[in-house]
């Protein structure tokens, strides 16, 4: 016989299992914002800049190969996302939870990732070229292949970051914390050969 103090053994058919539907509404949400997001970019775009209030919850999506170019991230949480080879090209990700997220082999060329969350994220392969990550946290990254051709890294956190064969050149490395000594070095004779030039 079940023991009467335990809850869970005698609830009612009609009690509802507010966890299962909170999470319910959840998965409800984020395909009903990603297909308004994939059905007019400009009209997203124009609801999310008139309530900046309202925290988009998008963690853990599949959004692999997706053409995404142009549309407004800001202040979205993608952690966990899998975003590898998305076209993000000129998206406003702002302040973005990009968290342990898999942007491998994205295009994420003139993108706006200024103080963006990307620690612990899968880069390896990506195109960041001419990209704004001003103060973003790339702590622990994997930047592996990733062109940073051009791209603004001032003030980033790049701490225990992988950035084997990670193109750095014509980069903004200002203030830019936690670069090895040996990229640090290569990007110093890179830049003093330009200005002999």
């Amino acid at each position: 016989m079940a023991d009467k103090g335990d809850v869970t053994l005698f609830r009612t058919p009609y009690e509802p299992d507010t966890e299962l539907a909170e999470n319910c509404a959840t998965a409800v949400t984020k395909a009903l914002l990603l297909e308004k997001i994939k059905e007019d970019v400009t009209a997203f775009n124009k609801w999310h800049r008139e309530n900046p209030d309202v925290r988009i919850d998008l963690s853990g999506v599949d959004l692999s190969g997706v053409d995404l170019s142009g549309v407004d991230l800001f202040y979205v949480d993608l952690s966990r996302a899998k975003l590898s080879r998305a076209d993000l090209s000129r998206t406003n990700l702002s302040e973005t939870n990009l968290s342990e997220a898999d942007l491998s082999g994205a295009n994420l060329s003139e993108a706006d990732l200024s103080g963006a969350n990307l620690c612990g994220a899968n880069l390896c392969g990506a195109n960041l070229c001419r990209a704004k990550l001003c103060g973003a946290n790339l702590s622990y990254a994997s930047l592996s292949g990733a062109s940073f051709f051009g791209a603004d890294l001032s003030r980033a956190n790049l701490s225990e970051a992988d950035l084997s064969y990670a193109n750095l050149l014509g980069s903004n490395l200002y203030k830019a914390k936690g670069i090895p000594e040996n990229i640090r070095y290569i990007y110093l004779t890179e830049l003093m050969k330009s200005w002999k030039e």
